[in-house]
């Protein structure tokens, strides 16, 4: 039996960002506090739960929590390294959240970059004729060159509704075997595979009446093992949820969400909060275009505007863990559940580097406040 396996872990985190609506200093009246008002929200890139041939225990790894009043958090880890259990790259999780004066929203999101669960698995196979044992060695159980996990609720004191639009699995593989969803991976999509366990896709576990609450949990890949191994693995996890009842107090111009545009050929993800202040404004910006390997996270924000159901924002951020690169955003709110109706625009220049992108949200959620 091999030795607990948190000596193989091996993760390489950095914080991001973690904001609270009580370290913005909005300008303008205070959404009155009710105690049925909250948001909810939670990501993990991993987690980890196996005995028997092997031993292996690892917490929701990168984590974070959304607080009630709402904000955003976001975290990222280089990588996640368990020996014949779990390997990947980059996992990154973000979560946002607002109560507004008509509205309350929280996104979540989780995205984890070439993933294999249980590589390195082993068969033996014994020659009748010759009587020789030969050890052959097995794909993967499961491999994915990307995961992402997508959990959007809102609600307006009429409704409350949650989904998981936008998440998605590309060039997945269970045993050896491709898989391919073109009209998206159906909710709680179960693949057996006899003397190993069941891969369950695009796990959904809900709540609420739908009208006043709603939440969603999001679990792109969930292993549950009952063969030589016992346990589960969990990859890409986003929840999110609303517990909301409308005031009379006036929008104050925040703007939250967070979510993906663009199809599977080219997805860029984002989580993103930006408030008016006493005396500039503040928030944070977290946007990671896959396809072109762009992973900017702001350091400052230095200008903010709205027009109507947008709002427009400038900063200055680091692009790949380098200082030196700025960004201008316009994120509009037009309409419910953002899916199909709110967009973003986004361009990012500095050295070596002009991106643009300007489209509809392919999942996720924004919301003005």
């Amino acid at each position: 039996m091999m030795p607990n396996a948190s000596r193989w872990l091996s993760i390489a985190m950095v914080v991001t960002a973690l904001f609270g609506l009580a370290s913005i200093g909005e300008a303008g009246p205070k959404p009155r506090s009710t105690r049925s008002n909250a948001v909810s929200g939670e990501a993990y890139g991993a987690s980890v739960n196996v005995t028997g041939d092997i031993t292996a225990t690892v917490s929701k790894t990168p984590r974070v929590n959304l607080a009630s009043k709402g904000g955003m958090a976001s975290q990222q880890a280089a990588s996640i390294s368990i020996q014949n259990v779990l390997s990947s790259d980059t996992l990154t999780v973000i979560t946002s959240g607002a109560i507004g004066p008509t509205v309350a929203s929280a996104q979540s999101s989780a995205t984890v970059e070439h993933v294999e669960i249980l590589p390195g698995r082993t068969v033996s196979v014994t020659d009748p004729l010759l009587g020789t044992t030969t050890t052959i060695l097995l794909p993967p159980l499961v491999e994915a060159s990307l995961v992402v996990a997508i959990s959007s609720s809102t609600g307006d004191g009429n409704a409350s509704r949650s989904n998981a639009e936008g998440s998605t699995i590309l060039d997945l593989k269970i045993n050896g075997d491709p898989y391919s969803f073109p009209e998206g991976i159906p909710a709680n999509t179960s693949v057996l595979v006899p003397g190993v366990g069941e891969v369950i896709l695009n796990e959904q576990v809900s709540d609420g009446d739908e009208k006043t609450t709603s939440s969603l949990t999001v679990n792109m890949i969930h292993v549950t093992l009952n063969g030589s191994l016992t346990g589960d693995i969990v990859v890409a996890s986003a929840q999110s949820g609303v517990t909301f009842t409308p005031s009379s107090i006036a929008l104050t111009g925040t703007m939250t969400g967070g979510g993906r545009i663009g199809d599977d050929s080219h997805i860029s993800t984002f989580g993103l909060r930006v408030a008016p202040g006493k005396r500039a404004p503040q928030g944070t910006l977290v946007y990671i275009d896959h396809a072109e390997d762009l992973d900017l996270k702001s350091t400052a924000i230095t200008s903010l505007s709205r027009a109507g159901n947008c709002v427009s924002f400038d900063g200055t951020g680091r692009l790949n863990n380098v200082a030196g690169y700025s960004f201008s955003v316009t994120a509009c709110d037009d309409g419910e559940p953002g899916i199909d109706f709110d967009t973003l625009e986004i361009t990012i220049s500095g050295p070596d580097v002009s991106h643009t992108r300007s489209e509809v949200l392919t999942g996720g959620n924004l919301q003005l406040h």
